[in-house]
């Protein structure tokens, strides 16, 4: 009895744009293999070549650890607007420390930094696990690449 074989080719597509998530097909359009969308979608392709990969930790979750973490810092530059409204307050900090992650910010409080960044240093110190932002997802997913692997 004759076997006959199947062959099956899957093609992969990434399709980046400066769209701020992912980009959905077009009703009726094929979608196996093919990755549409910005920044995060590229992201998550090279964290999946890399074997990278982790379960997203959400940003709300995340603003509570940070909201613990600036709760036990006690830093003066903040305290005022961290008694008045914590969640805002937690939020808007953890988004600026992100944003210093991806510009280079080591997490050190240098002497020619302003007085917020030198508080947000000592924050660091009171380390919970945020999970990773942009930047430190970036950071993983160089590091092998520039090693070549």
């Amino acid at each position: 009895m004759p076997t006959t074989q199947t062959v099956v080719q899957i093609r992969q597509r990434l399709d980046i744009s400066l769209a701020r998530t992912e980009l959905l097909p077009a009703p009726g359009e094929k979608s196996i293999g093919k990755f549409s969308g910005g920044r995060e979608t590229l992201l998550r392709w090279l964290e999946t070549q890399l074997g990278l990969q982790s379960l997203p930790i959400p940003q709300a979750v995340r603003t509570a650890a940070y909201a613990r973490m600036l709760a036990k810092a006690g830093g003066a530059t903040y305290a005022a607007s961290f008694q008045t409204d914590t969640w805002s307050t937690a939020k808007t900090l953890l988004g600026l420390r992100d944003r210093l992650l991806l510009c280079g910010w080591d997490k050190a409080a240098h002497a020619h930094l302003p007085p917020l960044i030198k508080d947000l240093a000592k924050v660091e110190s009171h380390n919970h696990d945020l999970g990773p932002c942009e930047a430190e997802r970036l950071r993983e997913v160089m590091h092998p690449t520039f090693r070549g692997f």
